[in-house]
């Protein structure tokens, strides 16, 4: 038998220690980043299964209202809690928050609902929310979701330290033939009112009425008196009819009196104005 001397020895040496280091870790690394991949592309699917739950829950008008509860409620145990919060104040259903779409097709149970995974509602959800109430003219949930109480932080913080309870503001507007007119009526309590005035030198309250957000606010930047004006917040679109009568009511006689007369004032041309007492 002729053997060939010219090949090549086949060598027993085994293969170096970094050689074989440099491959179980390389082989790990891809490993890992597979795991990883899997678990996110896992994960993105669950977050728009649940998406798409929420979706027909604020949007399908066939929806039974028994079983929004339930449906809520296994969406939020199929993601972690922050994740299902950050979730729902994402603009991610035609570029508003599922929120916006609550209020605006007046799903109420979903909206309270919600609103419990929500610690605290984000400035770009909150900017949202402030906007579907004026689409929808809503003023019950404006102050359900306490929307007009970062308005003023300096007055929310000495409500806080006062005990202050919020102001009742209730909003009735006028059915009238003439809708030109869009009449509306505000019976508005504000609560430890003169104290909050000289603390913060001016209180500011926000309603909705109209489709659009009114601001009232006092001031009492002058000792000697102090002065009244009432303007549409940024959200809301211009208003051309502004007459407006304002009563405070009186908590006790003038001298001279036994009946309680209300203090009246009365708003002209202009939207903002100091306001005088009538004669």
């Amino acid at each position: 038998m002729a053997l060939d001397n010219s090949a090549s020895p086949v060598s027993d040496t085994p293969p170096s220690y970094d050689a074989i280091n440099t491959s179980v870790s390389t082989d790990s690394t891809r490993c890992k980043r597979s795991v990883f991949s899997f678990l996110q592309s896992k994960q993105k699917r669950r977050q728009a299964l649940v998406l798409s739950r929420i979706h027909e829950i604020v949007s399908s008008p066939d929806l039974n209202v028994s079983s929004v509860l339930s449906i809520i409620k296994s969406c939020a145990a199929a993601l972690p809690t922050a994740e299902f919060s950050n979730l729902l104040q994402k603009r991610n259903i035609e570029s508003h928050t599922a929120l916006y779409w609550a209020i605006v097709n007046h799903r109420r149970e979903a909206l309270l609902e919600f609103v419990k995974f929500i610690p605290k509602f984000s400035r770009a959800c909150s900017a949202d929310l402030r906007l579907a109430c004026v689409t929808a003219s809503d003023h019950d949930s404006f102050m359900l979701l306490n929307l007009g109480d970062n308005f003023d932080s300096k007055d929310k913080s000495s409500r806080r330290m006062l005990g202050c309870p919020r102001d009742d503001i209730q909003v009735y507007e006028w059915d009238t033939a003439d809708r030109s007119k869009n009449h509306f009526y505000v019976h508005i309590v504000c609560r430890m009112f003169q104290k909050r005035l000289r603390i913060a030198r001016k209180v500011e309250v926000e309603f909705v009425a109209q489709g659009r957000i009114w601001v009232l606010h006092f001031d009492m930047t002058r000792k000697e008196y102090w002065s009244f004006e009432y303007h549409l917040s940024n959200d809301s679109s211009p208003v051309y009819h502004q007459d407006a009568i304002f009563e405070i009511e009186a908590h006790k006689p003038l001298p001279g009196s036994d009946t309680l007369q209300p203090l009246c004032f009365y708003s002209g041309e202009s939207c903002t104005g100091k306001l005088v007492p009538a004669k």
